[in-house]
């Protein structure tokens, strides 16, 4: 017997019986994201907070504290999320750098300072990549 995907509904278009589908064309080309690009732009998105970025990280920032024993999570910035779970520490999309970018010279320059530097991160059992950085 073939598997079934048990949340198959016929309804959203990227639902099929054997499992999810992207209904996006494939191979999109580089125009779309200029254009993604262009319109955020114009839009000024993302808008910064309402008081700037120096009195958000004044109120809102604070360094990662890994002393505390038991399970937890420290979101490090951008997609970047420490896990640890029964002493098994889980890191996903590790973007520890200025920039949110694989390349040091290109790429979106952080707003606000990293929680935490690779040094200070305790032993990571498990990195998880979602998406390229």
């Amino acid at each position: 017997m073939a598997w079934r995907n048990p949340y198959y509904d016929p309804a959203r278009p990227h639902h099929t019986a054997q499992g999810f589908e992207n209904p996006e064309p494939y191979g999109r080309d580089a125009g779309d994201l200029q254009r993604w690009r262009r319109e955020r732009r114009a839009e000024g998105l993302p808008h910064p907070p309402a008081e700037g970025y120096a009195a958000f990280q004044s109120r809102w920032w604070q360094r990662a504290d890994f002393s505390e024993p038991g399970d937890a999570a420290w979101w490090l910035g951008h997609a970047c999320v420490l896990v640890r779970k029964h002493g098994l520490h889980v890191l996903t999309d590790p973007v520890l750098s200025p920039r949110a970018s694989p390349l040091s010279f290109a790429g979106p320059l952080r707003r606000t300072p990293v929680p935490a530097s690779v040094a200070e991160l305790p032993r990571i059992d498990v990195v998880l990549i979602s998406h390229n950085h």
